[in-house]
C-alpha cells in the first residue's frame, strides 16, 4: 500500500517522501521485529473418522482485497476443531489509463471473492489426498456480489461477467453466505494491520466463534437478495434500427445470356428487325461494330435506370439535385448518350474520353458480371488486378475489386488450376537415421565438383578438374570429405579406402545410382565372393 501511494503521488527514487509518509514508514518498521513472535501451529491432527470442510471467507476495501482459508475438522465424539490454512490479500488495482481512481467498491469486492475461489481451488486439490472433504463454504459481507452469483437470468457487464463465470468454473459446488463486517476475518487483512494487532487478533488465527458450533447452528447473517433492477453493473441493451435496402433485379429476359456479346448480338438482331418494321433504312450481313456498341448502349442505360434512378432524377431535375451522398464523391453527369459517367479532375488530359469518364454501373447486377466474365475469359483467365485495370479504361464499377473477386472465384477452370495436390505423409526413418551406433557406422556418399584444383603453387600451374567425395554420418551428420580425381570407379575405390582407414569400416552404404558407385559395388562383390578371399576372412573371423 505504501508504494502505491508513492507510485501515485509521483515519487522519484531519489526524492524525500512526505512527513506522513515517512512516519507510516517508521511505525512499520518499527513493529517488524514483533513478527518473530508469531508462532502457527503447522500440524493438523487428521483422524481417519474424521470429515473436513473447506471455509473461506473474502472482503474488500479501498486499500485493498483478501481472501482467508480455514479447514474446519469434523470428529465423531468431539467438537469441531479450526485451522488457519491459508491467507492471500492484494492491494487495489486502479482504473486502466486513470492513476488516481480505484475500482468501485463492488467491484473490488467481487475481485475479492474471485480471489477466494482460486484460493479455495488450489488448497481443495491439496487437502484432497489427506482428508475427505465433505462441502465448500464461502462467506462475504458484500449484498451486491452475492445480488450477482445468485441472478443469473441477468446480464452484466463484462467485467462481472468474466469474473462471475471464473469463480463458478473454480468452486462449482461451493456455498456462499452472508456475514457481518465485525465477524469477517478477512475484513483487517484487506485494511491492513500492524504486526503488533496481528499477534492477539482471535477472530484472524481462530476465525469467527459460531464456526465451533454445528451446521444448522451457524449465526450466519440473514440476506435478502436485490432485486434484478437493482443490481449494478447491468449490461445496457442497445436497440438498434436496420433499414433493409430493396435489392433491384434486373429483368428476367437479361439473366438467360451468360456472354456479353451474345447479349450485344440479339439486341442488334432486334434493332434491325425493328427498323425494317418501321420501314427504316435496313443494314443486311454481318453484325457491325457500331451495332454492337449501340447495342451496349441500350443495356446501360436500362441497367442504370433500373439502379441508378435517384441518381438520374437529381441530375435530370431543375434545378439539379444533390446526389446521393455515396455517390456525389465521383462527381457524377449525363452525357448526350443519356448515359451517366464519373467525373473527375482528367479533363486536360491525353486520355481517351472513356478513360478521362468511364460509365458508372452498379456493383451486384447482370451487365456487371458479363463484362467481367467477358475480360476474364477474353484474356486467358486473367486475374483480378489485371481485369480491374482493364475495366477501368472504360466502366467505373461500384467496389469493383470485390465484384471482380466474386466473379473469378466461380470460375471453374481457375479452380481446377489453381488446385493444390496433396502433400502425401511422409514414411518412416530408416533404421540407421533413428538407431544409436557409432560414427559413420551408416553413411551416405555422393559427389560434389568439379572443381579447379591447381597441380602446384606456381603461377603457371596447370589446373586440372577435381571432386570431393562427401561421407556422411546418417546418425550424428558428421561429415568426411576426400578428395577425387575422377568420376572413375578406381577412384572412388580409392577414396573409399582412404575414409575406412580413417573412420573404420561401415556397415551400410547409402548412394545414389552413379556409374562409379554401381562400378566400386560391382567390383566390391566380385573381390569378396572369390574362394581366396573368403578364405582370408573366414580365418580371421
Amino acid at each position: 500500500m505504501l508504494m502505491q501511494r508513492l507510485w501515485k503521488e509521483g515519487y522519484e527514487w531519489d526524492s524525500p517522501i512526505s512527513s506522513e509518509l515517512a512516519s507510516a514508514w517508521a511505525l512499520f518498521a518499527s513493529e517488524l521485529p514483533l513478527v518473530s513472535g508469531i508462532r502457527i501451529a503447522r500440524h493438523i491432527p487428521v483422524q481417519s473418522s474424521s470429515h473436513a470442510q473447506l471455509i473461506g471467507f473474502s472482503d474488500a476495501s479501498l486499500k485493498g482485497y483478501a481472501a482467508v482459508v480455514y479447514l474446519r475438522l469434523l470428529y465423531v465424539n468431539a467438537s469441531p476443531t479450526i485451522h488457519l490454512i491459508t491467507a492471500k490479500s492484494k492491494v487495489a488495482p486502479l482504473k486502466s489509463g486513470q492513476a488516481d481512481e480505484l475500482l468501485s467498491v463492488p467491484r473490488l469486492e467481487l475481485c475479492g471473492a474471485l480471489l477466494l475461489a482460486q484460493v479455495l481451488q488450489r488448497v481443495q486439490g491439496t487437502m484432497a489426498s489427506v482428508v475427505t472433504l465433505s462441502s465448500i463454504h464461502a462467506w462475504t459481507d458484500s449484498t451486491v456480489v452475492l445480488s450477482w452469483l445468485t441472478n443469473v437470468q441477468v446480464q452484466y457487464k463484462i467485467f462481472v461477467t468474466n469474473r462471475l463465470n471464473k469463480i463458478k468454473e473454480l468452486i462449482p459446488t461451493c456455498e456462499w453466505h452472508h456475514v457481518v463486517t465485525s465477524q469477517n476475518p478477512a475484513d483487517c487483512v484487506s485494511r491492513g494491520m500492524f504486526p503488533k494487532d496481528a499477534l492477539d487478533h482471535r477472530l484472524y488465527w481462530d476465525g469467527p466463534s459460531w464456526l465451533y458450533e454445528p451446521n444448522d447452528e451457524w449465526s450466519s447473517a440473514t440476506f435478502q437478495p436485490l432485486a434484478p433492477h437493482e443490481v449494478p453493473e447491468q449490461a445496457s441493451h442497445t436497440l438498434s434500427a436496420v433499414t433493409l435496402a430493396t435489392h433491384v433485379d434486373d429483368p428476367e429476359w437479361f439473366k438467360r445470356f451468360s456472354s456479353l456479346t451474345r447479349l450485344q448480338r440479339v439486341i442488334s438482331y432486334m434493332h434491325r428487325f425493328i427498323d425494317r418494321a418501321r420501314k427504316r433504312q435496313s443494314v443486311l450481313g454481318y453484325i457491325r461494330h457500331t451495332e454492337l456498341e449501340r447495342s451496349l448502349f441500350l443495356v446501360i442505360r436500362l441497367t442504370q435506370d433500373q439502379h441508378f434512378s435517384a441518381l438520374r432524377k437529381s441530375l435530370t431535375s431543375v434545378p439539379p439535385e444533390a446526389s446521393p451522398i455515396s455517390l456525389a464523391r465521383l462527381s457524377p453527369y449525363i452525357d448526350s448518350e443519356g448515359i451517366i459517367r464519373v467525373g473527375g479532375r482528367l479533363r486536360h488530359s491525353v486520355l481517351h474520353d472513356d478513360a478521362k469518364n468511364p460509365i458508372l454501373l452498379p456493383k451486384v447486377c447482370s451487365l456487371s458480371t458479363l463484362l467481367i466474365r467477358h475480360y476474364h475469359l477474353q484474356y486467358l483467365h486473367a486475374g483480378p488486378q489485371l481485369i480491374s485495370s482493364l475495366l477501368v479504361q472504360r466502366y467505373w464499377i461500384m467496389s469493383a475489386r470485390a465484384a471482380i473477386r466474386r466473379i473469378t472465384f466461380k470460375c471453374i477452370s481457375c479452380t481446377r488450376q489453381k488446385a493444390t495436390a496433396p502433400i502425401p505423409i511422409m514414411a518412416d526413418l530408416p533404421p540407421a537415421r533413428v538407431r544409436p551406433s557409432r560414427p559413420f557406422a551408416h553413411v551416405g556418399v555422393d559427389y560434389a565438383g568439379p572443381f579447379l584444383i591447381k597441380e602446384g603453387r606456381r603461377k603457371q600451374a596447370r589446373s586440372v578438374k577435381g571432386y570431393l567425395a562427401l561421407f556422411v554420418c546418417m546418425v550424428i551428420k558428421a561429415v568426411h570429405i576426400e578428395v577425387v580425381s575422377d568420376l572413375t570407379t578406381d577412384a572412388f575405390i580409392a577414396a573409399l579406402h582412404r575414409f575406412v582407414s580413417r573412420r573404420g569400416l561401415p556397415s551400410d552404404i547409402y548412394s545414389d545410382c552413379g556409374t562409379n558407385f554401381k562400378g566400386a559395388n560391382r567390383d566390391l562383390q566380385r573381390l569378396f565372393s572369390e574362394p581366396a578371399a573368403q578364405e582370408l576372412y573366414s580365418g580371421a573371423i
